[in-house]
């Protein structure tokens, strides 16, 4: 599931893994991270980070550059969003 840093939340990450979807959601500019006794938050996270940082992470298209008539909406009820396929 390809999605804007907008979306990019602990809540989304583990909403996305519990329905089966791998995420490639870039992360906003923020301080440094602390998972101190979240290492199920922290899993997700960096599993994101590695797909979004990987080749075939790099070659997705930006979300912001998809029309909204290429896409057939799909909506997420664990993670309240919408998704473009």
């Amino acid at each position: 599931m390809v999605a804007d840093k907008g979306y990019h939340s602990d809540r989304v990450l583990l909403g996305l893994e519990e329905a089966g979807q791998a995420a490639h959601i870039p992360e906003p500019r923020r301080a440094e991270r602390d998972f101190e006794g979240k290492p199920e938050t922290e899993r997700v996270v960096q599993g994101n980070r590695e797909r979004v940082a990987s080749p075939a992470g790099k070659r997705l298209p930006n979300p912001r550059w998809i029309s909204p008539q290429m896409c057939a909406i799909f909506v997420c009820q664990k993670c309240a969003i919408f998704v473009c396929h």
